[in-house]
């Protein structure tokens, strides 16, 4: 796990994932999962659309993100790199990009978080995917069903360590405004989210649910906190959610053109991306 320092400040987990679904005192813990109807997207005024990257290509559209995000992200795909997953932190001040197999670049995030990521790199570690909380706390995903965690809740931490325990795989964890979801195997996954904000949520647990009863595989959960709450899933047949008009429009173009959608990022108020690859017509 590195020096002694990195043990007090990281834990490392395998992580994997039961299905779990129980109501405990003041968080709500449920499993899910479904498919898609892109016309339900709420219809709301965003940023102008930045497109990067002809259809035949990788590539993304984006609205709303920091300056320096889309600079950085044009220069790595003029550059040629499979650009991964890109996430913000919740005052999207900060941000962490993921591309190959195990390059990264941040700007504004904790230096624990920066020198965990330097660590894995060096070492030649597959990462997997990063999840940054409202308090700094993060996840790290990596290769062999590992995760990395500083400071996360104490019910997270749990879940993670029974998923290893049951040695099934975990493929992300999303910091669900105050609360979190795991998501496991093909269209299983494990949330606790505080009860105050569960109304802001509970169409997105409900989609979930639907998907988990109709055994339709999950790709990936994007979600922001209020005051606009919005939330996407990805599936293996398309996607589901709420969110800006902009971001609806271009989800709709991408699965016209059959584009692969390979992540969904929220930032600021409005602003969004979406990391596309190479797209073939219907």
């Amino acid at each position: 796990m590195g020096n002694q320092e990195d043990d007090k400040q990281s834990i490392p987990w395998g992580c994997v994932g039961a299905i779990l679904a129980a109501i405990l005192t003041g968080i709500f813990l449920l499993i899910s999962v479904g498919k898609i109807q892109p016309e339900d997207l709420r219809r709301l005024i965003s940023p102008r659309v930045v497109r990067v990257g002809a259809l035949t290509t990788d590539g993304f559209n984006a609205a709303g993100i920091p300056q320096d995000t889309l600079d950085t992200l044009r220069k790595l795909y003029n550059a040629g790199e499979e650009i991964k997953q890109v996430v913000f932190t919740s005052d999207s001040e900060g941000w962490v990009i993921l591309r190959g197999w195990n390059g990264y670049q941040t700007k504004g995030v904790t230096t624990t978080l920066t020198a965990k990521l330097k660590e894995l790199h060096n070492e030649k570690v597959e990462i997997k995917q990063v999840a940054i909380g409202p308090r700094s706390e993060w996840v790290i995903l990596v290769e062999q069903n590992v995760c990395w965690v500083m400071a996360t809740p104490p019910d997270l931490f749990d879940t993670l360590k029974e998923f290893y325990d049951a040695g099934r795989e975990i493929k992300q964890v999303v910091f669900v405004g105050s609360g979190w979801i795991v998501l496991a195997d093909k269209n299983s996954y494990a949330a606790s989210i505080p009860d105050e904000e569960l109304g802001d949520y509970q169409s997105l647990l409900d989609k979930l649910r639907e998907y988990f009863d109709t055994g339709q595989a999950i790709k990936q959960i994007a979600t922001k906190a209020p005051p606009n709450p919005f939330w996407i899933i990805l599936t293996e047949g398309g996607y589901y959610g709420r969110g800006p008009q902009t971001l609806s429009d271009t989800l709709g173009e991408f699965s016209t053109a059959g584009c692969e959608i390979r992540n969904v990022a929220f930032s600021g108020s409005q602003g969004w991306i979406v990391l596309r690859g190479p797209c073939r017509s219907k």
